[in-house]
Formats: structure tokens, C-alpha cells, sequence
């Protein structure tokens, strides 16, 4: 319990940990729930969280996530924000969306880093560009960008198979 109080303070938190641990403990077949267990179990729970706020992005912050992902299939990133955002406008070209001004694109960049699904590395100013990269796994950001039937599914099938030739 004091682990799930730590992070949050909420007793709703502490009970899904506390549950989810007694779940991987059960599941073992072990009797004694372990810190370990509670650990794995608070692991599993953040993974999760990540997963559905990829999936629930909103359609520029989605186009942005792609971006990114696009470079990080290549092995390019860090990547400096006017890849990303060449590569975004020709996402949003492909699947006819409004293409954001570079200005607010960036916005939606530094939201992603925000929300821990990206990483930001801060330029010096002065013409040196925010790089950024993917906070998770590129298989993660692969598996959970939406699905054929879903507005971006193109863009994110057409990904998911350059991960496979790239060899991610």
C-alpha cells in the first residue's frame, strides 16, 4: 500500500496496485504477496497507462506521435523538430488533415513530452532545435497507434510495416 501511496496519494491507486500484485502473486502460484510482486505489478499498471493514452491521443497529437515514430523506425532520433514536422505534414497531406503552422505543431510536441510519451532534449536557443525521441518502446508506439478501421489506421499500418522491414 505504501508504494501505491507514494505515487499518487490515491487510495484507488494503492487498492488496483494492491489487486493487480495479488493477481501476479495468484497467477504464480505463491501465497505471500512480495515487494516484488507490487513492483512488477506497478510496472505493469504504468505500461498500461501509457498504452491507453496513445490509443485515446487526439488526431494531431496522434499525427505528431507518428512523426516521431517514423524517425525512430530509421534509428534517427533524437530528432530535431523540422524532420518531424516535414514528415507530419506529409502524414496530414496523405490522410487530408490540416496541417498545423509549425508554431503550434511544437505545441503538440511538447505535449507528448509532457504526458511522458516522448522525450524531450531542450535546444540551447539561437537556432538549436528541441530534439525529441520516444519516451517508449518503438514496439509499444507500433502496437498501439490506431488500428486499419480507425481515421489514422493508414498511416499507422503503413508504419508498422516499415517497423517489420526496418527490422524493429
Amino acid at each position: 500500500m505504501a508504494l501505491g501511496a507514494q505515487d499518487t496519494g490515491d487510495a484507488r491507486e494503492a487498492i488496483r496496485l494492491l489487486f493487480r500484485a495479488t493477481r501476479f502473486a495468484d497467477d504464480r502460484g505463491e501465497t505471500t504477496l512480495t515487494e516484488g510482486h507490487v513492483r512488477e505489478a506497478r510496472d505493469f499498471l504504468e505500461t498500461k497507462a501509457i498504452e491507453s493514452g496513445i490509443q485515446t491521443l487526439p488526431n494531431q497529437r496522434m499525427l505528431a506521435l507518428m512523426a516521431v515514430t517514423y524517425h525512430g523506425i530509421y534509428g534517427e532520433t533524437p530528432v530535431t523538430t523540422t524532420p518531424i514536422y516535414t514528415q507530419y505534414k506529409t502524414f496530414c497531406e496523405y490522410v487530408d488533415v490540416i496541417i498545423l503552422s509549425n508554431r503550434r505543431f511544437r505545441d503538440r510536441l511538447n505535449d507528448l513530452a509532457d504526458t511522458n510519451v516522448l522525450n524531450k532534449r531542450q535546444g540551447r536557443g539561437r537556432g538549436d532545435e528541441n530534439q525529441y525521441s520516444l519516451a517508449v518502446d518503438l514496439d509499444t508506439a507500433l502496437e498501439n497507434l490506431p488500428k486499419e478501421s480507425e481515421r489514422l489506421g493508414d498511416v499507422a499500418t503503413v508504419l508498422r510495416e516499415q517497423g517489420c522491414v526496418a527490422g524493429n
